[in-house]
């Protein structure tokens, strides 16, 4: 048998319960099941933010990387003759994903002043395809 201490409905037990309309000042099944759904929600919303706060910046940490890579890549072109200069294609980088150089020649008129040189680099992260390319202009010593 239980004692029900309230202060409308002092020490009755749980037979006298059922016949008197006593007020409990306790929760419901209903309202901790309200409480525990809304608790959940705003807890998975925050999970959800932080899932997408890390994996951002996981990408942006790639995407440094990725420029770092490229502008290595163009000091190498920049100390080479520029009789030996010339497109590449990509191929892995040991780093992060693939790395391309292509090369152009630029223009004046008829004569070629230069050449330009681009390297991209190309990476995937989460399923997505990145890339982030970086150029330069060599000018022909001849010229």
């Amino acid at each position: 048998m239980r004692i029900v201490k309230n202060e409308k409905c002092k020490n009755i037990n749980s037979k006298e319960l059922i016949m008197k309309k006593c007020k409990n000042n306790g929760f419901t099944i209903l309202e901790l099941v309200i409480a525990v759904a809304i608790i959940s929600i705003i807890f998975a919303g925050i999970m959800v933010g932080i899932h997408f706060g890390t994996r951002s910046v996981g990408v942006n940490r790639h995407r440094s990387e990725a420029i770092i890579i490229a502008q290595r890549k163009l000091e190498e072109y920049k100390t080479l003759d520029y009789s030996a200069i010339s497109s590449q294609a990509y191929a892995s980088n040991g780093v992060l994903g693939e790395t391309k150089v292509d090369v152009s020649n630029v223009y004046n008129g008829t004569d070629v002043i230069g050449k330009n040189i681009t390297v991209t680099v190309r990476w995937s992260d989460y399923g997505n395809v990145y890339t982030e390319s970086v150029s330069t202009f060599i000018r022909d010593p001849n010229y």
